[in-house]
């Protein structure tokens, strides 16, 4: 298993490739807190346009050069199998770079575009950047809000030095899950985004489906699990 430092990770049935130029190639770290602790819960998976799609190669097209940010090509990593569309190096670049794009994209309606929360160190081209993801805005994502929790705790995790908060979800919710997971399986194993607070906590590929009402979002700590339990227990 590749190793993960991200700040969140479904592992209930998912084999979590994360963010990888190629799957089972590339080592990625991220880390991040947990804030807002009193805001609304939410988070969405979405399916990713990946690097060999017709969306992703309709928004490589339009776009020119653009300060601070590189692409895949130009990163000079094109495989096909890449799940994020470009990188850069700093958070400060992040609002204007998202503008630019977004003044070519013709795409608006079925594609959100958006950041990774935190630098993610890549190993193949041993650099550290922001992740920009194209997201599929779909009647496939599933959000999952206070409502959709059944139960929430706290627990070790016995797949690395993390801790995890497992989610008990409701029929619905648990029903969309495995929809949207089976869709990325059957797909070619395909990643999905995991979105919370409009930025993408990690995009792990799907080797199987998830089956059942559990799945667990992995924490880099044991304070940062406690802390997204309570946020869940005091979310409306």
């Amino acid at each position: 298993m590749v190793n993960l430092n991200w700040s969140f990770y479904i592992i209930a049935s998912i084999f979590f490739l994360t963010n990888s130029c190629k799957v089972n190639s590339n080592k990625i770290s991220q880390s991040g807190g947990i804030s807002n602790l009193n805001s609304k819960f939410e988070i969405t998976l979405y399916e990713v346009v990946h690097e060999d799609e017709l969306e992703f190669k309709n928004l490589s097209a339009s776009i020119g050069e653009i300060e601070n940010f590189k692409t895949i090509k130009e990163l000079g990593i094109e495989d096909g199998s890449n799940n994020f569309f470009g990188v850069t190096t700093n958070n400060s670049y992040k609002d204007e770079i998202l503008k630019s794009i977004q003044k070519v994209n013709n795409q608006k309606e079925k594609i959100k575009i958006m950041w990774s929360k935190e630098i993610i160190h890549n190993q193949i081209i041993n650099e550290k950047n922001y992740y920009l993801y194209l997201l599929k805005d779909n009647q496939n994502k599933v959000t999952i809000t206070k409502k959709e929790i059944v139960e929430s705790k706290v627990i070790s995790n016995p797949y690395s030095d993390f801790s995890d908060l497992l989610l008990t979800l409701n029929s619905s919710s648990s029903s969309q899950m495995n929809k949207l997971t089976k869709k990325a399986h059957d797909a070619g194993r395909r990643s999905i985004a995991i979105v919370l607070d409009n930025e993408v906590y990690s995009s792990p590929y799907v080797n199987n489906p998830i089956y059942g009402y559990k799945f667990s979002i992995g924490c880099k700590t044991l304070e940062e699990a406690k802390k997204l339990k309570m946020r869940i227990k005091n979310s409306q």
